[in-house]
């Protein structure tokens, strides 16, 4: 029989959708870490840094950026 594997089970990357005025812009993969710590400001910097963010943000700047990381599915709003 096989043998469970713990480790197996332990994501390393958590994927956050990227939204841009509400809109859905793309995904950026992010450590799982920040996720689980909860760290809002680094999660937003690499959905910010993110292509697809940069080309519907095209230079104009950020109002508000609003980070929910605790839904099924993390979310980065980029209000600009």
């Amino acid at each position: 029989w096989p043998v469970h594997d713990p480790a197996a089970l332990v994501r390393d990357t958590v994927t956050v959708v990227v939204q841009v005025n509400g809109k859905r812009r793309g995904e950026v993969q992010v450590p799982a870490s920040l996720v689980a710590d909860g760290d809002t400001d680094g999660v937003a910097a690499l959905a910010r840094d993110a292509p697809e963010a940069v080309a519907a943000v095209g230079g104009r700047d950020l109002r508000r950026v609003i980070t929910v990381l605790k839904a099924r599915t993390p979310i980065v709003n980029l209000v600009v």
